[in-house]
């Protein structure tokens, strides 16, 4: 749900904000009215600039990014399983077999086992 609510936002902002419109507060953005005023001068104000212009470095220092898709987990931790009992059959040991899950998890889920 919450990343449902930045999306959302991140769209107001983009659609409007930043194009200086105001929306119709018909449908889905009709509870917005009472808001609007307030999340306008937020995003507007300083400290809403500055949190912006946070994100942006950080996300511009994110070195790690997943490969995991859609299904997530959920997905993925089967097929890893898989492929390391396909090595175990063939007689060879992942150099992950006695990792920490989490660590095998990590590494798989960002593609370092495909890059090597």
């Amino acid at each position: 749900m919450a990343e449902q609510l930045r999306s959302f936002k991140k769209i107001l902002t983009k659609k409007y904000i930043k194009t200086g419109t105001t929306p119709v507060f018909t449908g889905e953005l009709e509870k917005l009215r009472g808001h609007w005023d307030a999340f306008v001068e937020y995003k507007s104000s300083e400290l809403g600039l500055q949190k912006v212009q946070k994100a942006k470095d950080n996300a511009s220092k994110k070195v790690y990014h997943h490969t995991l898709g859609q299904g997530g987990y959920k997905l993925a931790v089967p097929k890893w399983e898989k492929m390391e009992q396909d090595l175990l059959d063939r007689g060879i040991q992942p150099a992950t077999m006695n990792w920490p899950e989490r660590s095998r998890t990590w590494f798989y889920g960002h593609g370092e086992a495909w890059t090597h």
